[in-house]
């Protein structure tokens, strides 16, 4: 099944990952610096 398959990847925004409370973090730290996050395709 799928949970058992090697290379699982979400899109960006379909997983688990709370992007809104990261960038909220970043913004309240005034982080200078880029926030970059790579994809890999499945296919």
């Amino acid at each position: 099944g799928w949970a058992d398959r090697a290379g699982r990847y979400r899109s960006p925004g379909d997983g688990q990952v709370d992007f809104k409370t990261i960038f909220s973090k970043l913004t309240q730290y005034n982080y200078p610096g880029w926030a970059v996050m790579e994809w890999e395709c499945c296919i």
